[in-house]
């Protein structure tokens, strides 16, 4: 436990209901973790908040909440994820039947996008919809200066 009392400023004529607390953490390796704070008001009113975030060492790339929405579609989705870094990246993402055999492949080039999404119609490589199931994709994220390579498994449904 880290006692932040002298970091807090409340806020202008907020008669200290809420304020702000700026706290330098030192000597965090890379990783996930979590900080939760407790927090008293004038009052001796209690609160407690929790919130998870990652440290990364440098330009390391690292990529979050891959996903497709909607899941499931029936005529097209769009493929979303974020990622810590703006330098341009390269990302591929294909599309696979549950027997293994790629049926579309969509590539991203340069993109510099913190918030990424890239769209993808429905249709197969030979230009046809694919039949209803379950479907599995791996998008592959590089950053081409050398800063690395993310790849994401994942499933998707088709529904007509």
């Amino acid at each position: 436990p880290i006692d932040l009392s002298g970091y807090f400023v409340g806020d202008l004529n907020a008669g200290g209901k809420s304020g702000t607390i700026k706290y330098k953490f030192n000597g965090l390796e890379s990783g996930d973790y979590k900080v939760q704070v407790r927090a008293w008001d004038i009052f001796n009113n209690s609160s407690e908040a929790q919130e998870y975030f990652t440290l990364t060492g440098g330009t390391d790339l690292v990529v979050r909440d891959v996903l497709n929405y909607p899941n499931p579609f029936s005529t097209n989705t769009t493929f979303t994820f974020q990622r810590n870094t703006g330098t341009p990246i390269d990302v591929k993402i294909r599309v696979y039947t549950v027997a293994g055999r790629m049926i579309k492949e969509i590539e991203g080039m340069s993109i510099t996008d913190k918030f990424v999404r890239i769209d993808w119609d429905g249709r197969d490589n030979d230009g046809n919809l694919p039949a209803n199931g379950v479907y599995l994709y791996k998008v592959i994220i590089k950053d081409p200066d050398g800063g690395g390579k993310q790849e994401v498994l994942g499933k998707l449904a088709v529904i007509r």
